[in-house]
């Protein structure tokens, strides 16, 4: 499932979509909001598509 919203809206609602989904399906995050990066990903999310993505990764 990828995740796509602007900055604003991920700090309100990406950590609370991940923790309900992460066990059902892959959740992508689309963008890179540096601010929520690291928290993201101390919860768990691997999955980030931005401009800077390898997407052959």
């Amino acid at each position: 499932m990828v995740l796509c919203s602007d900055d604003k809206t991920y700090e309100e609602v990406a950590l609370t979509v991940f923790q309900k989904l992460k066990d059902e399906t892959i959740v992508v995050l689309a963008g890179y909001p540096e601010s929520l990066v690291k928290k993201l990903k101390a919860a768990g999310m691997e999955h980030f598509i931005h401009v800077r993505s390898n997407v052959l990764e």
